[in-house]
């Protein structure tokens, strides 16, 4: 008995011991490492590249229809703002998340999308916080307000935006209103999309376009509890399905509440608990708003009793705080909430309680950073939280507490306030929240006993607050914004201190050495440390330390010696800390038990020692450094299980052995622009998940494609470069990429260089097909590329009919064409023998094809057949029935056959043959009508939803391109580099749906027609660059609907008598109008203006008087015009008093 008894304690330690590995492994898989970057969903919820699948149909059915007033709405007063109005928990703000991540959404404001969550506190002082750091991307703590709205101003007339303003509730039009003016500046064609609970807010903003989120039917109530719950009908019983839509008619049709059910059901399959929620008397209420709450009560009631003060004690946050995983897990440990047994990790078990509440659906995934995702609580799921807790927390300000909350209180949450807090507090409290203010207290504090942890949340910079040091049981602290040099040595006297975190604290030198006797230190974070030059070597004496996490510490340049001596070390993050170039190469030590090691970002770090080549090592991240060769000692790590090596752009040599390293499941190589080789051995990686980038050897000690034949669970991007180096098309075909189904993304590159280009044979040219041929990708496959590709035609897995010319030599004959159904995305790029684009398949999802460098390429047949179909070509199968951009560049000798496919709704021409800008290429004969008594045919367009064409250095102009008659839904005509076009073709007038027309370097354009004014839908008008031009016509005043005007003409003399008549214009820029001596003094009736640039106009001596009555002038920047700029001095200049009413005045 005995021994069975030691072998049970064996088996479980191992359990406890791969739970914790497993949890590990997990935490450390985060090898998608976001990029910066100005081109994408910003703010507070950025990075949303895993918004979650919408699992509710209506709301996609609404998503379109208001994506279709963000997308179609006129440019009219209040026009521009969108509302959506629903229910606490109806999914407004997820419903706002999922339009963000809409194609059209994306492709309209080119990722140029913000997000501001509003709150119920209305602080307009925050908001242009929050906006300023939403659109300019920095923080704002210690920034002026009159800096911040500049920038904000600056940014926002650039390109037209999304602005999300999420969970409005304030109805104070003035306020509002207050808010409101910091938008103004913004560029045409932007956007608000406004969610708020109340129809009130929406009209206080004057949204003019406001959508009332409808309540889920009893259907699509119980298809979503079904999605979330995990569960199966077939699975449960007749009961069970009964009392689960009992249960879902009392949620109202709300999702949070059926989602919150769902989550607390999951992992309920006792009959009585279902009995328990359908029957309980928290239903027994009025309004839908109540039952809501009552289905949030039951959920918490029914929730596991270890994970309910875990999730109360959130009560202590404010609505809308952003929950970090790792530090809220620590402060739980903090509080001793977490009870582990034997050698079981509290971390571990803490992450399983978070991960529960997750799947309960009490923490919401909002977004990802550096180590992972951060989590918000719904406002609804916080109001529960701070009901369960009543008396217990405390969220007033000190002031203002009854003698009850102080005697009960034991989470004490402060926002917004410099009161003194009672010192009676201390008795009780245990955890301390405080936002916005500094910690001091009506009576001097001896220490503190029950204070387990401290958030000193601070938006501005403050002074460390020398009572924390009282707290000698304190276990967790945080502080945002404080201003100090170094903490003081006294803060050794916190003993208990388990968990320590700096966050963007400046002037923060370093850390005191007292720090080595706080002996219980599991983790420390310093986070946007700016000035943290390094830590003292007393951190080796932190033998507790299990995680040390260094972020965008900039003048950090190295670790101290002794960090080698923290036996207990597990993880070490050092990331974007652009100073730090190497690793200390003292020894670590034979019991170092490192598992992560995380260098990301680290620009110039180019040094990795082998004294860090640790037993446990799972995890070594060197994303983005400047390392050259990966450490041979690397492969004898057999533990590894992620390598991220990922835009390491100096990166040029692999160390033999990695087929030592049989446990890796990740290797990001992707973006090793410099790599010459791999070695072989590849084949051995069998778990590899993720790859990115293979690199063909040339000669036998490297890795040969062939090596690819086993990674079957490569999975993403996938990037093969240096194919000239197969010469065997069999080694091709081993590399069985069909068989590898989850690769999305396929990159074919044969790497040759200009003088390789010109070197290709016959003999060359018949393998690169055999090896296409033989590199058929997985049928799933969603983006295909194919570069300097030498082959004389297209794989037989592209086409539905052989081609005897190019199938009698190869090798690797097929007779069922591939099936790329779920191809959307193909690129063919410096391909110069390819002649013929016909017999493809059928292509039904792609939607973006490029050509880009093929000179010899003399036809793309946009029909299956390859030949063109007489007589009924309605009934012609087309290759792209889905493509809606076309890019051709660099294809002098293309014809498109027979026309350019129906469904195009962005066309971009550059460099190549003329013949494409036929009426032909636009248009296609429909035979007459039984009724029509004329035997001819009649021409159609053949692209009837062309929207954007963009013509670059494409001549032609001399045939009058008739092609634009066709394309009556053309809104955007951009006309670059022509250099024979001298006026626009009489074609033009037929295009009465543009919306914006550039005239960009044509040289030889000389004027604007008179029928210009026809086009009646004209909002934007962009010339420059043509130095023939010297007038604008008198129609120019029949343009009603033109919002944006830039001209750039040196000979241009003068504006026309018409122009005033342009009252939408608000937006009129004359740059480099050399030869114009004075704006017109009918400029003032402009009433719609709202941004007038000028210059460089050195001719113009000054500003007409009229301009004084342009009340919505928002800004004025004068350039290049000395005299201009000398006469709107402030104050004194000649013209000020014109000009003295404009916000924004710049001039240089």
């Amino acid at each position: 008995m005995a021994r069975k008894i030691k072998d049970i304690k064996v088996k479980y330690n191992e359990i406890v011991r791969q739970r914790r590995d497993a949890n590990t492994i997990r935490s450390s898989l985060q090898v998608d490492q976001p990029i910066p970057s100005s081109n994408m969903i910003i703010g507070e919820l950025s990075l949303l590249s895993n918004v979650e699948e919408s699992k509710i149909p209506i709301r996609d059915q609404e998503m379109d229809t208001i994506v279709s007033m963000l997308v179609d709405s006129n440019e009219g007063e209040n026009c521009w703002i969108v509302s959506v109005v629903g229910l606490g928990g109806s999914g407004k703000t997820t419903l706002a998340k999922h339009i963000c991540h809409v194609n059209k959404i994306k492709e309209l404001f080119k990722e140029r999308i913000f997000w501001v969550h509003v709150s119920r506190e209305f602080d307009v002082q925050k908001l242009i916080g929050k906006l300023y750091e939403t659109i300019v991307g920095r923080k704002s703590d210690c920034q002026p307000q009159q800096q911040m709205v500049r920038e904000i101003s600056k940014q926002l007339c650039c390109n037209k935006f999304l602005l999300v303003l999420d969970d409005a509730w304030h109805t104070d039009g003035y306020e509002w209103g207050q808010f409101m003016v910091h938008l103004q500046d913004r560029s045409i064609g932007s956007r608000i999309l406004l969610t708020t609970r109340d129809r009130k807010v929406a009209e206080v903003v004057k949204s003019k376009q406001i959508h009332e989120l409808v309540f889920l039917t009893e259907s699509e109530s119980w298809s979503l509890f079904l999605k979330c719950s995990g569960w199966v009908e077939d699975d449960l019983g007749s009961e069970f399905i009964q009392l689960g839509k009992e249960i879902l008619k009392k949620c109202g049709g709300v999702p949070l509440a059926i989602r919150t059910i769902a989550g607390v059901l999951c992992e309920k399959r006792e009959i009585s608990t279902w009995r328990a929620i359908r029957g309980s008397d928290l239903w027994n209420v009025g309004s839908v708003n109540d039952r809501v709450f009552a289905s949030l009560k039951l959920s918490y009631i029914h929730l596991a009793d270890k994970l309910k003060q875990c999730f109360t004690f959130c009560s202590i946050f404010p609505k809308g705080y952003v929950i970090n995983k790792d530090r809220l897990v620590a402060q739980w440990i903090a509080h001793g909430f977490i009870t582990p047994m034997k050698e079981e990790q509290p971390k571990d078990i803490a992450s399983e309680y978070f991960d529960s509440l997750v799947k309960a659906g009490f923490f919401l995934q909002d977004t990802i950073e550096e180590f992972g995702y951060l989590h918000k609580m719904h406002d609804l799921i916080h109001d529960l939280a701070q009901y369960c807790e009543k008396n217990e927390v405390v969220t007033s300000r000190p002031n203002s507490m009854s003698t009850y909350q102080t005697h009960k209180c034991r989470y004490l949450s402060l926002t917004s306030g410099n009161e003194k807090v009672k010192r009676g507090l201390l008795d009780k409290v245990h955890a301390l929240y405080m936002s916005d203010g500094n910690l001091s207290f009506d009576k001097p504090v001896k220490k503190s006993c029950y204070i387990r942890s401290v958030i000193l949340d601070n938006e501005n910079c403050t002074t460390f607050p020398p009572v924390l040091l009282k707290f000698e049981f304190l276990g967790y602290l945080e502080i945002h914004g404080v201003d100090c040099k170094k903490l003081p040595e006294a803060i050794s006297g916190c003993w208990n201190l388990q968990s320590l975190h700096f966050i963007r604290c400046s002037g923060f030198v370093m850390l005191p050495e007292s720090v080595g006797k706080l002996k219980k230190l599991r983790t420390l974070e310093l986070n946007y440390v700016i000035d943290l030059e390094s830590l003292p070597q007393s951190i080796g004496d932190c033998q507790g330390l299990q995680s040390l996490q260094l972020h965008s510490c900039n003048k950090l340049q190295g670790m101290p010696t002794s960090i080698g001596r923290i036996e207990n070390l597990r993880v070490l993050h050092i990331t974007s800390c652009p100073c730090m170039q190497k690793l200390p190469s003292e020894p670590c030590g034979e019991s170092n038990n490192l598992e992560i090691i995380n260098l990301s970002n680290c620009h110039n770090f180019h040094g990795l020692p082998s004294t860090f080549a640790c037993k446990a090592l799972r995890t070594l991240n060197l994303y983005n450094t400047k390392i050259t060769m990966l450490p041979q000692w690397v492969t004898s790590i057999d533990t590894l299980e992620c390598l991220d090596l990922g835009y390491c752009h100096e990166l040029m040599e692999f160390p033999k052995g990695i087929a030592n390293l049989r446990r890796l499941a990740v290797l990001n190589l992707e973006g090793c622009s410099k790599l010459r080789c791999m070695p072989s051995g590849f084949r051995q990686l069998t778990r590899l998940t993720k790859m990115g980038l293979f690199v063909v050897g040339c000669d036998g000690d490297n890795a040969r494609i062939s090596e690819l034949e086993t990674l079957d669970m490569i999975s993403g991007k996938m990037k093969i470069i240096n194919l000239k180096y197969t010469l065997d098309p069999t080694d091709a075909d081993k590399a069985s990429l069909k068989r590898k189904n989850n690769i999305k993304y396929l990159e074919l590159d044969w790497s040759r260089g200009e003088t390789e280009k010109e070197l290709v044979t016959d003999m060359v040219m018949e393998q690169d097909l055999a090896v296409l041929n033989a590199l058929e990708p997985p049928s799933r496959i969603e983006e295909i590329l194919i570069y300097y590709y030498g082959g004389p035609c297209l794989p037989w897995w592209m086409k539905k009919q052989t081609d005897s010319s190019c199938w009698e030599s190869t090798m690797l004959k097929q007779t069922n064409p591939c099936q790329l159904i779920y191809l959307t995305r193909m690129t063919l790029h410096e391909i110069p023998n390819l002649k013929h684009m016909q017999g493809l398949v059928e292509l039904p999802l792609l939607n973006y094809l490029e050509l880009f460098g093929l000179p010899n390429l003399e036809d793309m047949w946009t029909t299956t057949g390859g030949a063109e179909i007489r007589g009924d070509e309605l009934q012609a199968k087309y290759c792209f029935p889905a493509l809606s951009t076309l890019w051709i560049r660099g294809c002098p000798r293309l014809n498109v056959v027979p026309y350019f496919p129906s469904s195009l709704e962005r066309l971009f021409l550059r460099e190549s043959n003329d013949q494409l800008l036929s009426s032909g290429s636009f248009s296609h004969l429909l035979p007459p009508l039984a009724h029509e008594s004329s035997p001819c045919s009649n021409a159609h367009s053949a692209v009837p939803r062309l929207k954007e064409l963009t013509i670059i250095k494409m001549t032609g102009s001399s045939c009058g391109w008739d092609f634009l008659q066709y394309l009556d839904a053309l809104e955007y005509f951009n006309i670059f580099g022509s250099n024979d076009l001298t006026q626009l073709p009489e074609s033009m007038r037929s295009l009465t749906s543009l919306h914006k027309l550039i005239i960009h370097d044509c040289p030889t354009f000389g004027m604007l027609p008179e029928w210009l004014g026809e086009l009646c839908s004209l909002q934007s008008l962009f010339i420059k660059g043509t130095p023939m031009m010297d007038s604008l016509p008198q129609s120019i005043g029949c343009l009603t609907s033109l919002t944006h005007l830039t001209i750039a003409c040196d000979n241009l003399k003068q504006l026309p008598e018409t122009f005033h008549h342009l009252t939408s214009l608000r937006e009129l820029d004359l740059a480099g109008c050399g030869a114009l001596t004075a704006l017109p003094e009918n400029i003032g009736k402009l009433s719609a203006l709202e941004a007038l640039y000028v210059g460089p106009c050195s001719a113009i001596q000054c500003l007409p008087e009229s301009i004084k009555h342009l009340t919505n002038l928002r800004r004025l920047n004068i350039s290049g015009c000395p005299n201009l700029v000398k006469r709107c001095e402030q104050e004194v200049g000649e013209d000020w008093q014109l000009v003295s009413h404009i916000p924004n005045l710049i001039s240089d």
